[in-house]
């Protein structure tokens, strides 16, 4: 957990958690939540309760990382934020460094603990484990920072029965591309005291910026405004279409899967496979879990 110091210190700093909202990756916080509280106009985010599950679940998973890296020692890096030898206003708190040896001082890889119940946004389309794209801004940004050239997350899936160890290699076009961005972000926004545009922005994040209605007041209609509406509804009539014609389908592989695994197809392959009963803060039955995906040539034939 960060210390009210830490916090007072990454207000002054872009961090690594805050890579992947500046780029409009992350499923929680948006461009301009950055920039709000960046600029004093808000608070920080004090996390809920599936932050606090992870935070008192991580010194676990680092132990675990530190048996899985051996020979490489893993120390928790505790509260010391890192800033970037060259561009002072980035910055990052790795969970841990890893090292080739106990009384080293330069650290090798960096380590990283989730906690997460979304086991399919951690496979790849051959259903491989993988870091999904807003952490791998985070360990981007991480390695950028401590100048190390990879990796290593320990990730506990709720469900599974012990964490996955995900490997991630340093690409320096990847690592160019988002410091870049992130720089035009500091210096566009944050320096510049301009709110980040809503033009490419996503309904949680509007949402975020407007939570409340402070007025009531009904708009006139425009031109544009009638257009918007009546692309919803169509879109919406085709969505339940869709969705209809998607069930199904479904259906009817299921039923062709019968009590098999699944069906492997030229560039698709769908199973149904056993999920075991779970639970956390709810009980859930046993159940049968159907994926399809495409898949790439590599690992056409090979079982899911």
């Amino acid at each position: 957990m960060l210390t009210p110091e830490q916090i007072e210190q990454r207000r002054s700093l872009l961090t690594a958690s805050d890579a992947a909202a500046c780029l409009g990756l992350s499923p929680w916080r948006s461009p301009h939540d950055v920039w709000a509280e960046k600029t004093g106009r808000a608070q920080p985010w004090k996390g809920n309760w599936k932050t606090r599950r992870g935070e008192a679940i991580e010194p676990l998973l680092l132990e675990w990382l530190g048996e899985k890296s051996a020979p490489l020692v893993t120390r928790p890096a505790g509260a010391t934020t890192l800033t970037h030898p060259m561009l002072t206003w980035l910055g990052a708190t790795p969970d841990a460094l890893l090292y080739e040896a106990a009384d080293d001082m330069t650290p090798v890889a960096v380590g990283e603990a989730k906690s997460t119940g979304m086991k399919d946004e951690w496979l790849d389309e051959n259903l491989e484990p993988t870091v999904p794209d807003y952490y791998q801004a985070q360990l981007i940004v991480q390695l950028a920072v401590c100048r190390v050239p990879r990796a290593r997350v320990a990730v506990e899936i709720l469900g599974e029965a012990e964490p996955w160890i995900i490997p991630y290699e340093r690409n320096e076009d990847d690592e160019l591309a988002v410091l870049d961005a992130l720089e035009r972000f500091w210096t566009d926004h944050v320096v510049a005291l301009v709110p980040p545009s809503l033009e490419d922005a996503t309904y949680r994040q509007v949402a975020k910026v407007y939570p409340w209605m402070k007025r009531d007041h009904m708009l006139a209609t425009t031109p544009k405004r009638d257009r918007l509406a009546t692309r919803y509804l169509r879109a919406r009539e085709v969505e339940k279409k869709a969705h209809d014609v998607a069930e199904r389908a479904k259906t009817e592989i299921c039923k062709e899967i019968g009590e098999e695994r699944g069906i492997q197809g030229l560039e698709w392959r769908a199973t149904w496979t056993k999920r075991e009963a779970t639970k956390v803060s709810y009980e859930k039955a046993e159940y049968r879990h159907f994926d399809l995906r495409q898949v790439t040539a590599k690992k056409r034939g090979q079982k899911a």
